[in-house]
């Protein structure tokens, strides 16, 4: 009786992944753990800066990467995580929309939202939007605006840009509330412990009343 030869499906090859890197809001670059590669602006497939993505290396004749031609050329196949769902940016208005440009300059897509939905925010308000799709190859990225951070001339706004930008928290948690609620003052434990007592010095601070740190 003849050997049979017996056949082996091969696992394709899983795609490279790695965090897009935006520069100058046009092209990208995204490291993985097979190198990193260069990712030519029509090539992003509507992801973002930071987002997380797989890619697909480009055949060496249509990688056409000009001054990153050292580097692999490769394009967005998906967007794996999103590293934005809000932005901040800069409210257009464009009847029948009100256009949202995001402040964050490597972020190169415009949000489009109904201008009927808020039709109180004035043209040149800093905003920040939710996004409610992402753009693609045949769509624009759409969203809903939020909340309105101020005019762009405004000096206070700017704070509040930085903070929207960056995510950071403006309430305290119900745990931190909670927990300060059950803190209790110990003078005599905190000098035992090895505190110094400095309440008979004078003490000021440079901080306007509308410090924010």
């Amino acid at each position: 009786m003849g050997r049979t030869r017996k056949h082996t499906r091969r696992r394709p090859r899983p795609n490279p992944h790695g965090i897009l890197v935006v520069h100058e809001g046009s092209f990208g670059f995204v490291r993985t753990a097979e190198g990193e590669y260069f990712i030519p602006e029509s090539k992003m497939a509507g992801a973002f800066d930071g987002d997380l993505v797989e890619v697909a290396p480009l055949p060496a004749r249509g990688a056409s990467g000009g001054a990153h031609a050292d580097r692999p050329a490769a394009r967005v196949l998906r967007v794996v995580d999103r590293a934005h769902d809000t932005l901040v940016g800069r409210y257009e208005v464009a009847e029948p929309f009100g256009v949202v440009v995001p402040e964050d300059a490597n972020i190169p897509y415009d949000i489009f939202t109904m201008r009927a939905d808020r039709p109180d925010i004035e043209d040149g308000s800093l905003v920040r939007v939710r996004i409610t799709t992402f753009p693609s190859r045949n769509t624009a990225a759409t969203g809903v605006i939020e909340e309105v951070l101020g005019l762009a001339d405004d000096e206070h706004a700017a704070v509040d840009v930085v903070i929207a930008r960056h995510k950071l928290e403006t309430v305290f948690s119900e745990g931190a509330l909670s927990e300060a609620r059950s803190a209790v003052l110990d003078e005599d434990g905190a000098l035992a412990s090895g505190y110094r007592d400095l309440r008979e010095r004078f003490t000021f601070t440079i901080d306007p009343a509308d410090a924010r740190d």
